[in-house]
């Protein structure tokens, strides 16, 4: 969830360190339980980069339907203006994105008061893990690189922005930001 890709067709000691390390911080972290916009409640902390923190939650007014949660991390935001700016152009960037491939990841909220996003929770892998637990054959690998292709391809043709098209170009591209999930129509 660190960018907006993801693939649908898709522990080593590094992996299992960073699953405890979240598992730590999210037993001790205040959001845990939190209910966002009388709508989202946060129930876990699944990841953390640069721009912010991912949450799992859940969305109450859809009977609990799983969604993740992106915040741009306090620390940023005391340059907050310009990474505000570059934060919501992140979330409008997917959702309009999301529009256009089956492959993206769907941005389905954005917060007023605060800084966050809400896409759809994607249950699998990262690219990363995958590479790391050495469970890619070739057939497979040419179907996520593909897959890829066709996500990058999306981006490049760009989306409308105050009526003109604008190509995208990721500049976060990495197996660890791209969603492995397990689709069998693919």
């Amino acid at each position: 969830y660190a960018g907006c890709l993801s693939s649908h067709t898709f522990q080593s000691k590094y992996t299992k360190l960073l699953h405890l390390r979240i598992k730590f911080f999210s037993m001790s972290d205040p959001n845990i339980g939190r209910l966002l916009g009388n709508r989202y409640q946060l129930q876990e902390l699944i990841g953390s980069g640069a721009m912010g923190r991912v949450y799992r939650a859940k969305d109450t007014l859809l009977g609990g339907v799983p969604v993740a949660v992106k915040f741009l991390t306090l620390s940023i935001q005391n340059e907050k203006m310009r990474l505000e700016d570059r934060f919501e152009r992140e979330a409008k960037t997917c959702a309009l994105l999301g529009q256009k491939s089956i492959h993206i990841v769907r941005v389905m909220d954005y917060g007023v008061d605060e800084t966050y996003y809400v896409m759809e929770y994607l249950q699998g892998q990262t690219l990363g893990e995958i590479i790391r637990k050495k469970h890619l054959t070739l057939p497979r690998f040419l179907s996520i690189a593909k897959q890829i292709g066709l996500v990058l391809q999306c981006a490049h043709d760009g989306i409308p922005v105050d009526g003109e098209i604008c190509p995208i170009i990721h500049r976060d591209i990495k197996p660890g930001n791209i969603m492995v999930i397990q689709d069998p129509s693919f």
